[in-house]
């Protein structure tokens, strides 16, 4: 079977991941400063994010799959 090439689409899903893991962790390690101005709008900003990320890297692969 050959490598499949993912590349911009693998950075991309990778960088909102990691944008939505960031926001999760600082929440937690600064409960108290909110880093949009509310911990719901926190909460909700990180899940989409990793969630999203996720998919799209999901969806890229099994797009490059065939």
């Amino acid at each position: 079977m050959a490598p499949v090439k993912i590349g911009v689409g693998a950075v991309i899903s990778g960088i909102m991941f990691a944008l939505g893991v960031f926001v999760a962790v600082r929440l937690l390690v600064r409960p108290g400063e909110p880093l949009t101005g509310s911990v719901a709008v926190d909460i909700a900003f990180a899940l989409f994010f990793m969630a999203r990320g996720a998919l799209y890297f999901w969806t890229m692969r099994r797009r490059a799959s065939g």
